[in-house]
């Protein structure tokens, strides 16, 4: 199984909001890893919109972080 770790010397609000997204992460690795089936273009086309998604999300708060 995959995973991804963090270790970041911000805010706390920041370290919860980057925990979240590495947890997000996660949870789709151990999902994709659960699903033998899944093709080779499936697997791509998830991770592409969890990231596209996760990516969003994260601008998203970095600019009310930078805002506020």
């Amino acid at each position: 199984m995959t995973s991804i770790s963090l270790s970041v010397s911000e805010s706390n609000e920041s370290k919860d909001s980057l925990k979240m997204f590495v947890e997000e992460v996660n949870d789709l690795y151990g999902k994709l890893d659960s699903d033998a089936y899944l093709s080779l273009e499936d697997v791509e086309v998830r991770v592409s919109d969890a990231f596209i998604s996760l990516r969003r999300k994260f601008l998203d708060q970095r600019s009310c972080l930078i805002k506020g």
